[in-house]
This record gives C-alpha cells, sequence and structure tokens, in this order.
C-alpha cells in the first residue's frame, strides 16, 4: 500500500481506493472526495498534475497523459485515467472555501491512493517590482498546479484563490527573453489563512552589468596533480564554493547575500544556490553550477559582490537541475522538526518519522547543517524515488560507533513487500564495509569493501548502470561487480538513516544527501568529494 501526503506535513492513510493500469502502461485512478464530516463532496474540481508541472502562460493545455481534471459525481467520486506513473499532485475544490492536496507516486499497476478530505483553502498574495520598469507580462506559476496568476501591471499585484494547506513552490516569470524565471521557495498556507509574500524585485539580464558590482574575485577550479586530480572533462557540475574570512570580506556583501552574482570566462551568468550565509560567523556555503570543468587543467570563474539594489538570485533547482539527473538531493540544513527540503524541483522533501525526531538532531556538518542520529529511532522518510534503470548514491557519513554483526544502512527504500531485502541501499555491512544493495528482476545482489571508521567523514557513493554496480569511499573506486538488468520499483517510502527495523539505523551524522537517476563515472564521484572534504585544494579564491 502506498500512502499520499498530505501537503509536505502530514502523512496519513485513510480510506484506500485501488486504481488501474489501462492499455499502455498508462494510469487509472479512481477517488473521493469528502467533508469534514465524512460526506461524499459532490461537484469537486479534481486536478492531476506532476509535482514540476507549471502551468503554460499561453494558455496551452498540458500533456494528455501527464494532467487529467474531473468533477466528482453526487456521491463525491472521481476518475482520472491516461495518466504516466510519476510523482503527482492531486487537488480538489469546492468553490474558493474549501481545498485539499495529495501527493501521490503513481506505478503502472495497482496505484493506491487517500480519500481526500476537504479543509478550509487559503490565498496566496503577492507584489512584483520591476527594478528597471521593462514593460513586459509578467506571471506567477505554482509548481505542481494547475495555476496561473497574471501580474496587475499598474500596481504589481497578484493573488492566488483557492489554494489548498501545503508548502509550495512558486515560479515568476517575464514574457520578455531579457528575464530568468525567480523561485520562490517555501511558501507555506496554513488552511484558511491568507499568506502574504513579501515584495519581489525582479531585474532584466541586460540591468546586471558586473561593471556596478564594486567588488570582485577569481575562482580558479583547479584539476591538475595540485588540485583534485582529476583527468577527464565534467559538465554541469555543482561546484561548492566556501567563503571565509578573511579571504572574503563579508562587510563589503549584503546580510543575506543577494548580492552574489558568478559568471563563467565568457562573461555568461552562472545558476548557485546559497545554502548557508552568515556573516556573524563570517562563513558562506554556496553551489555554483558551472558549465564545464575542465580536466587535469583550470578553469577559472569570476564571482561578484557589493550592488546595494541588487535582487536575490539563488535558485537551488537551476543548479541541481533536474535535467542533469538530479532525483533528490538534500542538505540537510534544516532545524528541530522541519520536513529536510529537497533542492530539486522534484520537491521530495523528507520528514521526520513519526515521533523519532525530537528536535535536536541538527548540527553543524560538513557543508553547513546535518542531521544527527541516534540508534534508537531518529530517521527520515521522504516519498519514494524509482530511479529507473540507472542510479547514483552519494552522502557524507560519520559514524560515532560500531556495533559487531549489526548493520547500518545510510539509505534504504523497500520493496513492495515487508521483508525482504531493499531494491536499492547504502549501508555499513556486518564487517564495517561499505555496501551497495539492489533488487534487479526480482533478485537482490550487493557488492561491498573498503574500510569505514569511526568519528570522521567519508564521502560514500555508489553506482548502477544496469550493467555494473559500483562502490566508491572518498571519491576512489571501492569494488565492482557485473550485475544485469533494472532495479525493481515499489510505491514504499524511502528511509534515511534506516531501513526495516531498529537494529538497522544509523548512528552517526549524515550531510549532503543525493540521488540521480543517471550513473555518474569515476571522475566526477573524484570532483565531489575533492570539492567537497574539508580543506580541498579545488576551488582557490583570488583578487
Amino acid at each position: 500500500m502506498a500512502c499520499a501526503v498530505a501537503g509536505p506535513f502530514l502523512s496519513s492513510c485513510t480510506t484506500n481506493i485501488a486504481g488501474s493500469a489501462t492499455e499502455g502502461g498508462n494510469v487509472e485512478v479512481a477517488g473521493l472526495v469528502m467533508d469534514a464530516q465524512g460526506n461524499g463532496v459532490a461537484g469537486a474540481q479534481v486536478a492531476i498534475r506532476p509535482t514540476d508541472f507549471l502551468k503554460d502562460t499561453s494558455g496551452k493545455p498540458a500533456a494528455r497523459n501527464l494532467a487529467a481534471n474531473a468533477v466528482t459525481d453526487g456521491e463525491g467520486n472521481f476518475v482520472l485515467d491516461s495518466l504516466d506513473a510519476g510523482d503527482y499532485w492531486i487537488t480538489a475544490t469546492s468553490g474558493e472555501s474549501l481545498a485539499v492536496l495529495l501527493r501521490v507516486s503513481l506505478q503502472p499497476h495497482d496505484t493506491v491512493i487517500d480519500t481526500a478530505v476537504l479543509a478550509p483553502a487559503s490565498r496566496i498574495r503577492g507584489t512584483v517590482i520591476d527594478q528597471y520598469g521593462v514593460t513586459s507580462s509578467t506571471y506567477v506559476r505554482i509548481f505542481g498546479l494547475d495555476r496561473l496568476a497574471k501580474v496587475d501591471s499598474a500596481t504589481g499585484d497578484f493573488t492566488f484563490s483557492a489554494i489548498p494547506e501545503g508548502n509550495f513552490r512558486l515560479q515568476i516569470d517575464v514574457s520578455s527573453t531579457l528575464y530568468k524565471p525567480v523561485d520562490i521557495s517555501n511558501v507555506a498556507c496554513a488552511g484558511g489563512q491568507d499568506k502574504n509574500i513579501d515584495t519581489i524585485t525582479i531585474a532584466p539580464f541586460y540591468g546586471e552589468d558586473y561593471t556596478q558590482w564594486p567588488h570582485s574575485a577569481t575562482l580558479k577550479l583547479n584539476t591538475t596533480s595540485t588540485g583534485a586530480q582529476v583527468t577527464g572533462t565534467v559538465t554541469g557540475f555543482p561546484v561548492l564554493v566556501r567563503l571565509r574570512s578573511p579571504s572574503f570580506t563579508f562587510d563589503q556583501c549584503l546580510p543575506d547575500g543577494r548580492d552574489l552574482r558568478f559568471a563563467n570566462a565568457r562573461g555568461t551568468h552562472l545558476p548557485f544556490e546559497i545554502e548557508r550565509f552568515d556573516p556573524n560567523a563570517q562563513v558562506a556555503d554556496v553551489w555554483v553550477l558551472v558549465d564545464t570543468v575542465k580536466g587535469n587543467d583550470s578553469t577559472i570563474i569570476s564571482m561578484y559582490w557589493g550592488n546595494p539594489n541588487a535582487v536575490i538570485q539563488s535558485t537551488a533547482g537551476a543548479v541541481f537541475d533536474t535535467a542533469l539527473g538530479y532525483s533528490a538531493v538534500w542538505h540537510l540544513n534544516d532545524r528541530a522538526l522541519n520536513d529536510r527540503r529537497d533542492a530539486t524541483l522534484n520537491f521530495h522533501n523528507a520528514s521526520p518519522a513519526s515521533g523519532s525526531y525530537e528536535g535536536d538532531e541538527w548540527t553543524y556538518g560538513l557543508i553547513g547543517g546535518c542531521d544527527s542520529l541516534d540508534d534508537n529511532d531518529d530517521h527520515l522518510t521522504a516519498p519514494d524515488i524509482n530511479p529507473g534503470p540507472a542510479v547514483t548514491i552519494s552522502m557524507w557519513i560519520n559514524m560515532y560507533e560500531f556495533t559487531a554483526s549489526l548493520k547500518q544502512y545510510f539509505i534504504g527504500k523497500a520493496a513492495a513487500v515487508a521483508g525482504r531485502q531493499p531494491l536499492y541501499s547504502l549501508m555499513m555491512n556486518e564487517k564495517n564495509e561499505l555496501a551497495m544493495n539492489v533488487t534487479v528482476n526480482g533478485r537482490p545482489d550487493s557488492v561491498s569493501g573498503g574500510s569505514l571508521a569511526v568519528n570522521g567523514w567519508y564521502f560514500v557513493a555508489g553506482t548502477f548502470d544496469g550493467a555494473v554496480l559500483k562502490i566508491y569511499v572518498n571519491g576512489v573506486l571501492v569494488d565492482g561487480k557485473t550485475v544485469a538488468g533494472s532495479i525493481d520499483t515499489s510505491g514504499t517510502r524511502l528511509s534515511i538513516g534506516y531501513f526495516d527495523r531498529n537494529s538497522q539505523k544509523l548512528h552517526g551524522k549524515i550531510d549532503e544527501v543525493r540521488i540521480l537517476r543517471t550513473a555518474q563515472g569515476s571522475d566526477w564521484i573524484k570532483l565531489c568529494y575533492e570539492n567537497q572534504r574539508p580543506n580541498g585544494t579545488f576551488v582557490a579564491v583570488g583578487n
């Protein structure tokens, strides 16, 4: 059974209604919309869209196999059919006063969803100001919802009505090609309460003349023998830039780092995400998507700061782009009992398992924050991620202790039948070795090796390309094994720091967890390690 998530905060299993697979592998989903008293609601509007869907500003309809709409019958029932498998949001609304959001992962067969219970709806309001006054049409869209708001050209205001309770990501788009989309993350809507967003200032590309930035520095990305020692060229790579005093003067930058900019040698703007910017502690961690990092060579990019009129351009989804193969990236920089946000536009936010977190798990990690898990009950769960024929899993691990003859799972995806081996996992086995497990065509297989020790950070990674299963420790290939086929799928949720039972939980710290639906090569993995490890020599900040 798969449980839908009512918004990113609540996970519940209520009345379950099975869907069925139509010809060609498309999925048909039946459901029921009820009110708070348990009565079926007639005439409710129901829509299903992929979690990364954005409504077309021209009015072009969504692809038929990725979107469907329905109206509930007299008893509250609805049917959505001819859909591809994947991750979706289902919304149901009754007028503008009641709404509900369900997140579902549709499988090719036997999909299960929860009953949709309507609750008081919200409104999202905001204002968009063009810093340079360019006359263009401006739109605001919500990822995963069939919603589009045109910004009032006179006031800059926009409003969304009938918004269900949940945590959303918005995108601001301008019809002019001089602008790039602007993401607004973590827009939390509580049932029945209006959500007012701070005024958002946008600027066209031509308005970002870097000669107006008073401070700049060159960043040298060194892959030679004196740097990362990576021989192959790596493309589309998220480079971690650690800014520290005294090599970076934080007093010259705006307090939240919104004036930071990066460009390649041709002057082309590079997308970036600010994971941490703390002028009081004089530290910042920024991920910059570099188009090409040359092997056994030096790549030069530029950094700019100090423009007091700059608007924030930090965009996580543009750095960890799903088009580059990212399924989920958890920086684990969220505190207390909050969801650990996924940096990709898949929104696979990881939640503390029910009753497992006490609120003290967050601590300083290798990159910004991390989670420190005890071996009692601390762990996270995330929406089920079925990577397909290939996968890369990577993370940083710092274990507190080893227990003889016991495994410690770092991440694991359970099979549809309880008690079976994981569909894929990365863990430490009973011999204190790194191990990666996969279940291919119903048969579990694994590869293991490399010695891990306590109280030290290790970069661990595993890849599978449909033919070979490989594991890496600190950027070095430890072992590989021939395994042919595709990883099995299920509708079960993913666990971080845990698998199956309490005796197999991680006791230690975990940071920067990633899943990709591609099998990355050895150069990519080594570059990740060399870039992210303490005291690395890959990135050098100059004047």
